[in-house]
């Protein structure tokens, strides 16, 4: 196994990465991660490659609670909590803000906007035990959910759901985290970063997310993208994204300068369905049913128009290629899944950027890697197995395409399936001789995560395999 190790930032998270070994390639720095110390929550060491160390914690200046029926102006205790816009409004760097259990209604954004430092963190987060959920049914269509700008904010361990818009929208936030958060049934993306750089992912859930009122091709689990200039890239670590009407990740039109965005240990499961079932949908029975696009429509099975893939790694359009004034959106992927998408599972789009692709795995998709577009970006793809396409085309590249690609399952010079292996000890093949053995993949995939918040320890095994 080789180590890529990460420059450890005083006060900040130290992360090593491990995967598996290719041929040629040795130790290498991949970026500094900038995470609140003694916060991330560590995955379990023997089945999983982040490992977490932790430096002293920085000294907290108040803390703060706040409860759905939270009324106290000062929220300084548990037994006296506060309204929860009232305590984040009154966040000042350092201080921490402890979520109680329970449904959180919100009719409007909730706001957060900080600018701390790196030793005096703003973090928003649960209380221990407890489970708090935002709640946006009741917000009108086309408004977003929770909106942050500034630095250094950390909210963590939260549900948000049923935003009119974005669920939760970092805009012109840099050096924050996102941790453990599960964002469903948005009318938009569940979350999205733009203008902005140095944000970490960790551990989240992005699913379910639809925007029916556009016909649904702006829907994205993670949404990184757009921006009109170019910021460092951000960083999502064992996150999934599944079931969304447009892309599982999608960075249209982002551009990097200095850190490439990176998705490491990331798995991404049927985005772009055909179609969806609203029946049940608290925003399509309730406020948003008189809306235009529902006249006339079977909730059971309403169409989705949006782009199905599982990583769309960037691209501007194709009004660009006449001008070369391209979009350059530099990529690494490490130790990701996609499967079962009607179009791609990793998708260059019109990227003319470097992406490096290592150690990740697509099943069933029906382009598994598609690089096809004619637009000058660079691909690096070793030591990835392709299962199954639907269209047989394991990697699709164009002329205008600069690839190198070594120990892939489709290389002739490379024992099939890779360093995989399935239940009975075999190695897939390109063909497809693992249909009974994959046969619960998706299963595996979006099973519960495990109580610390990590991914389902058979899904960290896979991702480890490769």
């Amino acid at each position: 196994m080789k180590e890529i190790s990460k420059t450890i930032i005083p006060a900040l998270l130290a992360l090593t990465v491990s995967a598996g070994a290719s041929p040629g390639v040795g130790t290498r720095r991949i970026a500094s991660v900038p995470v609140p110390v003694a916060s991330a929550s560590a995955q379990n060491v023997e089945s999983a490659p982040v490992r977490v160390t932790s430096a002293p914690v920085p000294t907290r200046s108040t803390v703060r609670y706040a409860a759905p029926t939270g009324t106290d102006p000062e929220g300084l205790s548990p037994q006296t909590p506060g309204a929860l816009r009232a305590m984040v409004d009154s966040l000042q760097p350092g201080d921490t803000l402890f979520l109680a259990d329970g449904q959180y209604d919100q009719t409007k954004t909730l706001v957060i906007n900080k600018r701390a430092t790196a030793d005096k963190w703003v973090t928003i987060c649960a209380a221990e035990g407890a489970k708090p959920i935002f709640d946006f049914r009741q917000q009108p269509n086309g408004t977003n959910g929770v909106k942050v700008s500034g630095r250094y904010i950390h909210i963590k361990d939260i549900t948000i759901r049923y935003a009119g818009k974005k669920g939760i929208w970092l805009e012109n936030a840099s050096y924050c985290l996102l941790e453990r958060l599960d964002a469903y049934g948005c009318c938009d993306s569940g979350i999205q970063l733009r203008k902005g750089g140095y944000n970490v992912v960790i551990n989240c859930d992005s699913h379910d997310n639809f925007d029916y009122q556009a016909g649904g091709g702006n829907a994205d689990g993670f949404a990184d993208k757009m921006g009109g200039a170019a910021f460092p890239g951000n960083t999502y670590l064992y996150c999934r994204a599944w079931n969304n009407s447009d892309d599982g990740w999608d960075s249209f039109q982002r551009q990097t300068e200095g850190k490439p965005t990176e998705y490491m240990f990331c798995a991404a499961y049927n985005n772009g369905p055909a179609e969806f079932d609203l029946t049940n949908h608290p925003r399509a029975i309730g406020i948003d049913r008189e809306l235009p696009c529902m006249e006339g429509k079977d909730l059971r099975h309403f169409p989705n128009g949006g782009n199905p893939n599982g990583f769309k790694l960037g691209g501007q359009g194709k009004e660009e290629k006449a001008t070369g004034n391209y979009t350059r959106h530099d990529t690494e992927l490490k130790n990701c899944i996609a499967v079962g998408h009607r179009h791609k599972g990793f998708d260059q789009n019109n990227n003319a950027g470097i992406m490096e692709i290592s150690h990740c795995l697509a099943i069933r998709n029906n382009i598994n890697y598609g690089f096809a577009n004619p637009y000058p970006c660079t691909l690096h793809i070793d030591s990835c197995i392709s299962v199954e396409p639907l269209s047989g085309e394991h990697l699709a590249t164009a002329p205008e395409t600069t690839v190198t690609q070594e120990g892939n399952s489709w290389n002739e010079s490379t024992p099939e399936g890779g360093n995989l292996r399935l239940r009975d000890g075999s190695a897939p093949t390109p063909e497809g001789n693992c249909q009974k053995d994959w046969s619960d993949i998706v299963e595996i995939m979006l099973s519960p995560r495990q109580p610390d918040g990590s991914l389902p320890e058979a899904l960290l095994e896979i991702m480890n395999s490769l």
